[in-house]
């Protein structure tokens, strides 16, 4: 259950004043319709944006678009967003929706990526800008030599712990190079799931 408060001009000052409740509650802009602050139990304030799909009247679902946390962009920016999102809205878009069509698409395409072009994009955009050339050599040659032959079709979605067990037990007289392959492999996947390019 949610609660709303209506009626006031939003500013900095009342936002950070605004205490939490034991459920989710919004405040709402009386200056623009529409324009609110969310308010989680956690205390996390965000900026947010209410509106129905143009020519539904109030039959059409309320939708909700999140502009940004209180902090991170200020209570001005987030007007000014809400007012260039809400201008969308009248000329017939549906930001939302829009949103959660692109976030599908990430996560089909996230989804879609193979053990080996995660491999390729982890050594051009993390290894061989942060390690030293000799050791970006060293990753590619392991990872092209030993990895991607026999996994790199997998999906990286999909790789689980028992391919890698077995293509180390394989590399066992290269003992050195398996657990380097390990370890590259472990690093390259922690990097994708911070960049959220894995879940």
């Amino acid at each position: 259950m949610s609660v709303a408060v209506s009626g006031i001009k939003l500013t900095k000052r009342l936002i950070d004043q605004a205490s939490s409740k034991s459920t989710r509650h919004f405040i709402w802009d009386s200056e623009l319709k529409g324009f609110g602050v969310q308010i989680e139990p956690t205390g996390t304030k965000s900026y947010v944006v209410r509106y129905r799909q143009k020519g539904l009247g109030r039959d059409g679902d309320k939708r909700f678009s999140r502009l940004g946390r209180h902090g991170e962009i200020t209570t001005d920016q987030a007007r000014d967003m809400a007012k260039a999102l809400l201008g969308r809205v009248a000329a017939g878009d549906d930001p939302s929706h829009e949103l959660q069509v692109q976030r599908s698409d990430h996560v089909k395409a996230r989804n879609a990526m193979t053990v080996k072009e995660l491999g390729e994009l982890f050594l051009s955009d993390h290894v061989r800008s942060k390690r030293k050339q000799r050791t970006a050599t060293d990753y590619q040659i392991i990872l092209q030599r030993y990895l991607f032959p026999r996994l790199g079709m997998i999906k990286a979605q999909e790789l689980k712990r028992s391919d890698l067990a077995k293509l180390h037990h394989e590399m066992k007289e290269t003992a050195p190079t398996a657990n380097r392959m390990l370890s590259i492999v472990s690093s390259m996947f922690t990097l994708a799931i911070q960049r959220e390019i894995l879940a």
